[in-house]
């Protein structure tokens, strides 16, 4: 499972207009808030910064498929391949849709990462653990193909200073 994510460009264009460098401490869900609530928090060490989803172009872009690597474009692939050792992300679907405080999941591909979990468990790092079947979990994950979108001209309004707000409206203005 995978949603997919902007480009680092995109990111590196984010974190400029915000004033912060990619040495910032990001939380893309801050746990001060409700799970359901996207609340991005950046530090830097001196300062702190928390916006809201809606002041966020870079969620925007993240939750429109704007600026997507290619690969992350067909479902197939977001779903089916992996040449990780394990994935983690956020557990959506109807078994936890009333957990206010936010429910992780964790797919297992290699040994190594079975100890790893188990090692974790152990060590109490793990506050809760259950298993659930591949098929439950896929049911709420993305599973289609998104549309693509024109990549080289959003790199390149970036490359040229446009701001991502303007590059956000443009592209739904485009899609509508």
């Amino acid at each position: 499972f995978c949603h997919g994510v902007p480009s680092y460009v995109i990111w590196d264009k984010f974190l400029d207009e915000q004033g912060f460098t990619q040495n910032t401490g990001v939380l893309f869900r801050d746990p001060r808030y409700p799970w359901h609530v996207c609340k991005m928090r950046l530090t830097d060490g001196t300062r702190e910064k928390v916006l809201k989803q809606e002041e966020v172009p870079f969620y925007q872009m993240y939750f429109d498929n704007i600026a997507l690597n290619d690969s992350c474009y067909e479902g197939e692939l977001r779903m089916s391949q992996s040449v990780a050792d394990l994935r983690v992300g956020d557990c959506w679907g109807k078994r936890y849709s009333e957990n206010h405080d936010g429910v992780s999941i964790c797919a297992i591909f290699s040994e190594s990462a079975y100890e790893l979990l188990n090692k974790l468990i152990e060590e109490k790092r793990v506050v809760e653990f259950e298993q659930i079947s591949p098929q439950e979990v896929m049911k709420a994950q993305s599973s289609f193909s998104y549309e693509k979108c024109d990549n080289k001209k959003l790199i390149d309004a970036v490359g040229k200073g446009v701001p991502l707000r303007r590059i956000v409206a443009e592209y739904r203005k485009q899609a509508n």
